[in-house]
C-alpha cells in the first residue's frame, strides 16, 4: 500500500526512507525507462490481429502523448503520459480499439508514481470533409500504479474526443481530450483530464496499400488490326471508373495498353477531380503497331488498364487487368461503308508491281485526243481481264449480307486478290481502285443496295463534262467533279460494257435515293490505308501483246461512241456524193484515234481515185504499224509522181532516220527545211543528234507525232477549217513563178508578213489583189494573216523558150528510187546564171528593207520590239531566153494593223480595220498612206530591176560563167 505523506509548511519533504524526493530530470528518465519497457508488448498488440482478421477491415496504430492533469485531489500533481492504440474498423465509421498507456505523476514531497493501463474500446468517427473528421472513444480497462516496492491496481474507464486531419491515406494527426477515473477502495486513485495530440499510421495502407478505385468495362467493339492506327482517336471500348476511396480524388489519369502490340501505354483521358463515389467514363483508345497485320487468327489478348490519381497528395498507380477481342487482318464490318478505303493502298506491293506493267502498255498505246484518265482505267481493266481475275462469290461473308451490319466480313487486301486471281465485289473494287491510285488517278467506291463497285475521276469537272463530253449522261456527278462508273465485276465483258452497266446501276439506285459515291481520298482521311508489311505478290504477269490487242480494242469501242456524230456526218456525205476527199478526211478522223484498219480502209479507197494526200496517209499508216520498208515505198510512190510534196518527203526522211540511213534523211530533212521550214522544225529530231522534238519512241509517240495529209481549206462537212499549208505541196516551177520574199518584223512583239508573189496570167492581178485574201499554194484563196500588212506584186513573164528545153522539171525516170540530190528529190532545176540569181536576190532584200521601214513608221510594229529579219527565198527560177511582155502592177491590202505594246517613248498606235486605214486620225492616216505608198514603189523598182537584168542578158552581153 502506497504511504502518503503530507508536506509540511516549511520544513524539506522526504519520502517513507527519509530521502530528498527526485528531482524532474529524473522523473523523466525514470517514465522513458517504463515506457521502453511496454514498447514490444505494444507493438505484438497492434501488429499481431492483423493477417487474422478480414481483408476489407482496417488497422491503424496511433502514439498518443499527453499531459495528465489530476483533479480532485491536492496529493498528486500533474504529469505526462503516453498512450499507443490499435484500432480495428470492420466498418468506415465504426471500430473497436485496444490501448496500452504508460503515465508518471508525482506525490507532493514524494518520489513520482508510474501509472500504467490496458483498455479496449469502441470508437465512432465522422468525415466532414476529405481532410478533417471528428473521432469520439469509450475506454475500459485494468491500471496498475507502482512506486518502488509498493503498488496498487484497479479498474480504469473513460471517454476520449478528438478532431483529425488527414494529412495522407496513410498517416493522420489529431488533437484530443479525454477525462479518466481510475477507481480504487475506498477513494479513486486518481481522475484526471488528458490533453494530447496524436499521430495514427493506417497499417494496411503502410504496408499494403489498397486502391479504392473500381473500372467496368462496356461497349467493347471488336478490334480489326487494318484500323490499327485509325484507334489512335477512334474509341473501341468505354471504361468506367469509379472512386470508391473515402475522399475524392484528383489528377485521375486512364491509359491503356496491350503488350507487343504497343510500344507503351496510350493515354485515353485524364480527370481534374473526382468525388468519393462518383464514376467517370472513360473512351477506350490506343496507338497500335504493324505488328497486328501479322494476326491471321482470331485472339482474346489481356490487356491492362492503368488508373492513376491523386488521394490526399498521394501519387497512387493501380494496373487492371481486362481481355480484348482482337481479330484477323482480313476482318471487318460493314457499320460504315468508307472502312473498305483502308483495304486499298496505292502502296500495296502488288498493286504497285501490277500497275506499272499496265503503265508501260498504255503508254506504248496512248492516243492523243482520248481522255487520259479514261485509256489508263480502261488499260487496268483490260489486263486484269488478260491476268485471268474472276468474280468468285464469298458465300461465308457476301456484301450483300452484311452491308449496315455489326457482322465480321473477310476482306482482301489488292496482292491477295491478285496471288488468288479472283474475289467478290468488294475485293475487286479495292483492287481496281489501289491499281488506278498507284497511276495517280482519283477512285471511289460506289455502293448501291446491296452492291459496291468502283469509280474514277475523269478529269474533268462537271461543267466541262456537261459541255464536252458526248455521253454525260453515263457519269456520275458529285464535289464538281465528274466520274466514271465501272462495274468491275464485268471482267470478262469489256472495259465499254463494265462502264455503261455501271452507270445504269447508278441511275436506278440514285433516283431512289439509294446510290452513295464515296471518294477513297476523303475515307482515307477517317481510314488511312494499309499495307501488310512483308507481304510479297508471287504471280506471273500477263502478255503485254495480249494486253495490248485487248486495250486497242476496248479503245476503239470509246473512240467510236466519241467520233459518232462526225464519222456520221462524213458517212452521210459520202451517200450523197462520192468523193475521195471526203473519204480521205474520214481515214484522218479514224487515224488521229488509232483506229489503224478503218483509216487504211478510207484510204485505200480514196487513194484508188486518184487522191495524192490518201496515198501519202496510207504510208503513215505503214509507218505507225513500225513497217519501215513498206513505208519508205509508198512514200517514194509519191515523190515520184509529185518530188515537192512536203509530207511524202518528211515520211521518207522518217523511215531513213528509223533504217538508220541518215545520210539520206538529213538530205531529205534539208529538202524539206528549205521549202516549209515551219513544218521541219516540228521534226527537229532529224537535223540534230541533241533535239527530241518529234522523236517517236513508241506506237502512241508516232501516233502523236503524224502529220495526216489534207488540203488547205475548209472541211465542206463538218466546217471545220485545215490549217494553210497542212499536207500542201511545195510550189512547183511553172510558167511565170518566179520568187516568193518572206520579212518577219519583231521576235519579242507582234509579228508582219510580208508577202511578194507572182501571179501566171494577167486574168488572175486582180483577183490577187483584193484586200484581205491572198493565194494558198494549192490555188485556192486563203485569208491573209491577221495582223499583217500583205503587199502583192504580180508580174507576167511569158516564156518562149527555156535555155535548156524541156526534161528541166525535177522529174525522175520511172523505176528508180529518188536520189539524194535535193534538187532530184523535187527541188527547181538549177538555174543557169547563179549570178543574176544573187543579183535578183539582192534586189528584193533592198525592197524588202524598204518595206520594213515603211512598215515601222505607219506603227504596225513599235520602234523596239526587236530586230527585224529579212529573208529572200528564190524558189523555182527557170531561166528565160526571151520575154514578149512585162507587166507589174501593184496592189496593197492592209488588214488589221494591231497596236504596238505601250512604252514610255513609243505611245500605242490605234488600230485599223479590215476596211482599210480610214478609222486611223488624219496625221497617221496620211503618214501611213506616204509609207504605204513608199512600200509600193520600191517593189515596183525591184521588178523592173528583174527584167532589165533579163533583157540585158538577151541583148547578147557577156555571160557571167558560173565560178
Amino acid at each position: 500500500m502506497l504511504i502518503r505523506k503530507r508536506t509540511v509548511k516549511g520544513k524539506p519533504l522526504t519520502g517513507a526512507s527519509g530521502e530528498a524526493p527526485p528531482s524532474r530530470g529524473k522523473h523523466a528518465r525514470h517514465f522513458a525507462t517504463r515506457f521502453s519497457r511496454l514498447c514490444p508488448l505494444v507493438a505484438a498488440l497492434c501488429f499481431g490481429p492483423v493477417a487474422s482478421v478480414p481483408a476489407d477491415w482496417v488497422f491503424e496504430a496511433s502514439f498518443i502523448p499527453g499531459y495528465y492533469i489530476p483533479v480532485g485531489d491536492s496529493l498528486l500533481q500533474s504529469g505526462f503520459g503516453a498512450a499507443l492504440v490499435l484500432d480495428v474498423m470492420p466498418a468506415p465509421y465504426l471500430g473497436f480499439f485496444a490501448q496500452a498507456e504508460y503515465v508518471n505523476v508525482a506525490l507532493e514531497n514524494v518520489d513520482g508514481v508510474a501509472l500504467t493501463d490496458g483498455s479496449v474500446g469502441a470508437t465512432a468517427r465522422a468525415r466532414l470533409s476529405d481532410r478533417f473528421s471528428l473521432r469520439g472513444d469509450i475506454l475500459a480497462g485494468v491500471y496498475s500504479a507502482n512506486r518502488e516496492t509498493e503498488s496498487i491496481s484497479g479498474i480504469s474507464a473513460g471517454v476520449r474526443l478528438g478532431g483529425t486531419y488527414n494529412v495522407s491515406p496513410a498517416l493522420r494527426a489529431s488533437l484530443l481530450a479525454a477525462f479518466r477515473h481510475y477507481a480504487y477502495t475506498p477513494r479513486p486513485f486518481m481522475n484526471a483530464v488528458t490533453i494530447g495530440a496524436s499521430i495514427t499510421v493506417d497499417l494496411d495502407e503502410l504496408i499494403s496499400p489498397e486502391y479504392r478505385i473500381e473500372a467496368v468495362t462496356h461497349d467493347q467493339a471488336p478490334v480489326f488490326p487494318v484500323f490499327y492506327s485509325w484507334y489512335d482517336e477512334n474509341p473501341f471500348a468505354t471504361v468506367t471508373v469509379r472512386n470508391l476511396e473515402p475522399n475524392a480524388i484528383t489528377d485521375v489519369r486512364t491509359s491503356f495498353y496491350l503488350e507487343r502490340y504497343m510500344a507503351q501505354p496510350k493515354l485515353c483521358a485524364t480527370s481534374r477531380v473526382v468525388e468519393k463515389g462518383d464514376s467517370v467514363e472513360i473512351p477506350l483508345i490506343a496507338f497500335f503497331n504493324e505488328g497486328m497485320l501479322e494476326l491471321t487468327e482470331r485472339v482474346s489478348a489481356p490487356a491492362t488498364l492503368i488508373v492513376e490519381y491523386r488521394s490526399l497528395g498521394s501519387r497512387r498507380r493501380v494496373e487492371i487487368p481486362v481481355e480484348i477481342p482482337v481479330y484477323h487482318r482480313n476482318a471487318m464490318n460493314w457499320q460504315d461503308d468508307r472502312r473498305a478505303a483502308a483495304f486499298a493502298s496505292s502502296k500495296d506491293p502488288g498493286a504497285m508491281w501490277f500497275s506499272k506493267y499496265v503503265s508501260n502498255v498504255v503508254r506504248d498505246r496512248y492516243r492523243a485526243g482520248v481522255n487520259r484518265n479514261v485509256q489508263y482505267a480502261a488499260g487496268v481493266f483490260e489486263a486484269l481481264n488478260a491476268f485471268g481475275i474472276n468474280y468468285v462469290i464469298d458465300p461465308t461473308s457476301a456484301y450483300a449480307e452484311n452491308t449496315g451490319s455489326s457482322s465480321v466480313d473477310f476482306l482482301q487486301y489488292p496482292y491477295q486478290t491478285l496471288m488468288y486471281r479472283g474475289g467478290d465485289c468488294d475485293d475487286l473494287s479495292i483492287l481496281y481502285c489501289s491499281l488506278l491510285e498507284s497511276l495517280g488517278i482519283e477512285t471511289a467506291f460506289v455502293t448501291v443496295p446491296g452492291h459496291i463497285y468502283a469509280a474514277f475521276s475523269s478529269g474533268m469537272t462537271e461543267e466541262e463534262a456537261r459541255r464536252d463530253y458526248h455521253a454525260p449522261g453515263e457519269l456520275i456527278y458529285s464535289g464538281g467533279t465528274a466520274w466514271v462508273p465501272v462495274e468491275i465485276t464485268m471482267t470478262r465483258e469489256g472495259f465499254s460494257k463494265a462502264w455503261r452497266i455501271g452507270a445504269k446501276e447508278w441511275r436506278d439506285a440514285d433516283s431512289r435515293g439509294q446510290a452513295q459515291l464515296l471518294p477513297l481520298r476523303e475515307a482515307w482521311a477517317e481510314y488511312p490505308p494499309v499495307s501488310v508489311p512483308g507481304a510479297v505478290s508471287r504471280f506471273t504477269l500477263p502478255d503485254e501483246e495480249r494486253t495490248a490487242i485487248a486495250l486497242d480494242a476496248s479503245l476503239d469501242v470509246i473512240v467510236e461512241r466519241e467520233i459518232r456524230s462526225q464519222v456520221r456526218a462524213y458517212l452521210a456525205s459520202l451517200e450523197r456524193e462520192e468523193r475521195s476527199d471526203t473519204r480521205n478526211r474520214l481515214g484522218v478522223l479514224y487515224g488521229r484515234y488509232g483506229m489503224l484498219a478503218k483509216a487504211r480502209e478510207q484510204f485505200a479507197r480514196a487513194a484508188r481515185a486518184g487522191n495524192r494526200h490518201a496515198l501519202v496517209n496510207l504510208a503513215n499508216i505503214s509507218f505507225l504499224e513500225e513497217d519501215y520498208r513498206e513505208a519508205l515505198g509508198r512514200y517514194n510512190a509519191v515523190l515520184k509522181a509529185n518530188p515537192r510534196d512536203n509530207l511524202a518527203t518528211l515520211g521518207a526522211a522518217r523511215c531513213y532516220y528509223e533504217l538508220d540511213e541518215f545520210n539520206r534523211s538529213d538530205t531529205l530533212y534539208a529538202s524539206l527545211g528549205e521549202r516549209d521550214s515551219a513544218l521541219s522544225r516540228n521534226y527537229a529530231y532529224l537535223g540534230s543528234f541533241f533535239e527530241t522534238k518529234g522523236r517517236a519512241w513508241s506506237y502512241s509517240e508516232r501516233l502523236a507525232t503524224t502529220t495526216w495529209s489534207l488540203p488547205s481549206g475548209e472541211d465542206p462537212v463538218l466546217g471545220r477549217r485545215t490549217s494553210a499549208g497542212y499536207g500542201d505541196e511545195a510550189p512547183a516551177a511553172d510558167d511565170g513563178e518566179i520568187v516568193r520574199l518572206s520579212a518577219r518584223v519583231g521576235d519579242k512583239g507582234l509579228m508582219s508578213t510580208l508577202s511578194l508573189s507572182a501571179a501566171p496570167s494577167g486574168d488572175e492581178i486582180a483577183g490577187g489583189g483584193e484586200s484581205g485574201t491572198n493565194t494558198s499554194r494549192d490555188g485556192g484563196e486563203a485569208p491573209v494573216e491577221r495582223n499583217a500588212v500583205a503587199v502583192t506584186v504580180p508580174a507576167v513573164i511569158s516564156a518562149e523558150d527555156r535555155r535548156d528545153g524541156e526534161g528541166s522539171g525535177g522529174k525522175e525516170p520511172e523505176g528508180e528510187d529518188p536520189p539524194e540530190d535535193p534538187v532530184a528529190m523535187g527541188g527547181a532545176p538549177e538555174p543557169e546564171d547563179d549570178y543574176a540569181m544573187l543579183a535578183m536576190a539582192d534586189d528584193l532584200l533592198v525592197a524588202a528593207a524598204d518595206v520594213r521601214a515603211a512598215l515601222a513608221e505607219t506603227g504596225t510594229v513599235a520602234n523596239d520590239a526587236g530586230t527585224v529579219e529579212a529573208v529572200a527565198t528564190v524558189e523555182a527560177i527557170a531561166t528565160v531566153e526571151a520575154v514578149a511582155t512585162v507587166e507589174a502592177v501593184a496592189t496593197v491590202a492592209v488588214t488589221d494593223i494591231a497596236e504596238s505594246a505601250p512604252n514610255a517613248e513609243t505611245p500605242a498606235t490605234p488600230r485599223a480595220t479590215d476596211e482599210g486605214m480610214d478609222s486611223l486620225p488624219e496625221e497617221p492616216r496620211a503618214k501611213a498612206n506616204s509609207n504605204l505608198l513608199y512600200a509600193v514603189i520600191a517593189a515596183i523598182v525591184a521588178a523592173a530591176a528583174l527584167f532589165i537584168r533579163h533583157l540585158e542578158s538577151r541583148s547578147g552581153g557577156k555571160r557571167r560563167k558560173k565560178p
